[in-house]
């Protein structure tokens, strides 16, 4: 039964994930160009905002909302105090109370296409998307050359609508006012990775790190782009030198242990999978993959092990059961790895393996009509899979309900591949012997 058992694991999934995370990638208009708004106010108020602007460059946040503050006191007409200190609270978190100032200043200077960016990115900072690509829109709108505005929609685009053509076409006018900017290419890069468009999206990053050789997501991503056409060894390069530039950071030793696991170096892939497990405990993926390797190694208990933890942190995860259940069959543990199974198919109801698992682990028990069921379930979702037809006429056979298992014999002879040689002679014996019979 330890074939049976083994007949329908999948192979290893090329699980590869990118490097852009919340708010990580933002770009940031430059303060500098607010300069000139206050450059030639001599007055008090002129005087605390160009000192707030001082002080928000050396990120003295508290001290800039002070002078704001005061310059607001002394001019409440005084948009450019508001937008610092929008800025100022933001970079603090108190999200909220920077786009009431952001809010304040559009109010007091409609066409500050800043003020709408700046504004973008604290909604960003919020999760507000949609709300966020409004303002980068009428950003833009007011100033057509507006860089920030164009990378921050393309961002959201990419990561938070999927929209990735309208993403790429967003990092292409960024481009075109800004061709030395690594984050854009990075942007666009990514953008063409979610698009399967791996080429591309390596050439951009090559031009992200061509501008800043220690942009250490651009590394992590190319690596990734890399795996995803079977190009490991390069991949494991570029986790590599990540690792070497964040080596805090759990994801460069993930995709690594990720690209040699696919070049089955089990051992290296484990061996980086807890240096992420490390760094990061709670990571759901870092543990399923560890354990998707000990399983690999038929270190069943380990496994389960890491499944078990993946469960404790999300308990509708229903790959861990479908894997702990798959673990406990292979130690013949058949009573638990129904429990598992049965539960992954009520969290996915589509999963025809865990169908077909759970089938195995009932005949093993002995309750064939469920198998039967069961067996009958995975046909429904893969009519022309060959293994499930064979041992559904076993089971017929032990049930004495011969002409049924005639009819599965011969389905499988239908679908099996000829590396089947004894399930083949067998259904052919039994169907030579069925037929004599009647």
């Amino acid at each position: 039964m330890k074939k049976m058992m083994l007949a329908f694991i999948s192979a290893l999934l090329l699980f590869q994930t990118t490097g852009i995370a919340d708010n990580k990638h933002i770009s940031k208009p430059t303060i500098d160009v607010v300069y000139g708004w206050i450059a030639r106010d001599n007055s008090a108020a002129g005087k605390n905002t160009k000192d707030a602007l001082l002080l928000l460059k050396e990120e003295k946040y508290d001290l800039a909302i002070h002078n704001c503050t005061t310059a607001i006191y002394t001019n409440p007409k005084s948009a450019i105090a508001y937008y610092i200190r929008g800025i100022a609270l933001s970079e603090k978190g108190e999200y909220d109370l920077g786009i009431l100032d952001y809010t304040k200043a559009i109010e007091l200077n409609p066409r500050a296409s800043v003020c709408y960016t700046s504004r973008g990115i604290t909604h960003m900072y919020q999760h507000f998307y949609d709300l966020a690509i409004a303002d980068f829109s009428k950003a833009i709108e007011i100033n057509p050359s507006a860089v920030a505005a164009y990378t921050n929609r393309g961002i959201c685009y990419t990561t938070q609508k999927g929209q990735y053509d309208l993403a790429i076409l967003d990092f292409n006018k960024a481009l075109a006012i800004k061709s030395d900017n690594a984050e854009i290419f990075y942007g666009r890069g990514l953008s063409y990775a979610n698009q399967n468009e791996f080429e591309k999206a390596i050439n951009d990053f090559n031009k992200a790190l061509e501008l800043d050789p220690n942009y250490i997501d651009a590394y992590l991503d190319r690596g990734v782009c890399y795996g995803k056409r079977g190009q490991y060894d390069l991949a494991i390069a570029d986790h590599t030198k990540m690792i070497e530039l964040s080596p805090s950071d759990g994801e460069g030793y993930f995709n690594r242990g990720l690209s040699y696991a696919n070049l089955h170096k089990y051992d290296l892939a484990i061996a980086d999978f807890d240096k992420a497990v490390t760094l990061n405990p709670t990571s759901e993926k870092y543990h399923y993959f560890r354990g998707l390797n000990f399983e690999k190694q038929n270190r069943y208990d380990l496994a389960i092990a890491d499944y078990s933890n993946v469960l404790e942190i999300n308990p509708s995860d229903n790959k861990s059961y479908f894997g702990r259940g798959i673990c406990y069959t292979s130690i013949r543990q058949y009573n638990l790895a129904i429990t598992d199974l049965s539960k992954a198919v009520e969290l996915d109801s589509n999963n025809g393996e865990a169908f077909y698992f759970r089938g195995c682990c009932y005949a093993e028990l002995g309750q064939l009509e469920l198998a039967i069921d069961d067996f009958d379930k995975v046909i429904g979702f893969k009519p022309n899979f060959p293994m499930v037809y064979f041992y559904k006429g076993t089971i017929l056979d032990r049930m004495n309900n011969q002409n049924e298992a005639l009819s599965a014999y011969k389905m499988f002879l239908q679908y099996a591949s000829q590396k089947s040689v004894q399930e083949i002679e067998y259904a052919k014996r039994r169907i030579q012997e069925i037929g004599s019979s009647h």
